[in-house]
């Protein structure tokens, strides 16, 4: 979590940045949550990233202070590929050999984000 954040791949901030622990093909994906800035905030419902979920700058600051302010703490490890080296987005979760959920340091918050191609998009922070 990243109150200023600056992509250098894209050369643009992001401010109130979320980042998703999440990889692909060994690589942390660099997907996040994060304020829309300049001209994107009137594209706001319009897709207008390579994978982002924007959000206006006072709902991201919001929805930062939130989890920063009362969601620390262990949550669980989502399943992880050693194959492909991918880890799971599906929900599955990582289990010691006795079968016990695998815990890491973390924010415990589940966002949920469905797309509808557009035209109902929904996000629930549980």
């Amino acid at each position: 979590m990243y109150r200023a954040y600056h992509s250098a791949s894209w050369d643009q901030d992001m401010p109130h940045s979320l980042f998703f622990n999440w990889e692909r093909e060994g690589l942390q994906t660099g997907l996040a949550i994060h304020s829309a800035i300049g001209d994107d905030i009137a594209r706001l419902g319009q897709r207008a990233s390579a994978g982002c979920v924007h959000l206006s700058p006072q709902n991201a600051a919001l929805l930062y202070q939130l989890i920063r302010a009362d969601f620390r703490g262990l949550a669980p490890r989502f399943a992880y590929n050693y194959d492909t080296q991918i880890m799971s987005n599906r929900g599955t979760f990582m289990h010691d050999a006795a079968g016990r959920l695998k815990m890491a340091d973390g924010y415990r918050v589940l966002v949920d984000i469905e797309d509808y191609g557009g035209a109902n998009i929904v996000a629930s922070l549980f």
